[in-house]
């Protein structure tokens, strides 16, 4: 599993550091990961009508414990 997320990692800082704009077109619900693919772009096309982008896991209240 680490090395998926090292991937992820490369792939993510790559979209960041390309010296031209980028365009997202997200057909649909983006949750966690295509959230965050989502955001590394500088466009984010979307429908109004069809999918949303949310983060499931962000824990915006805090610990608990």
């Amino acid at each position: 599993m680490q090395f998926v997320f090292s991937q992820f990692g490369s792939l993510i800082t790559e979209f960041l550091s390309l010296p031209m704009p980028t365009i997202t077109a997200v057909t649909g619900h983006a949750a966690t990961v295509g959230f965050i693919f989502a955001l590394t772009h500088d466009y984010i096309v979307m429908r109004k009508d069809r999918g949303f982008l949310y983060f499931r896991e962000l824990n915006i209240v805090g610990n608990k414990n």
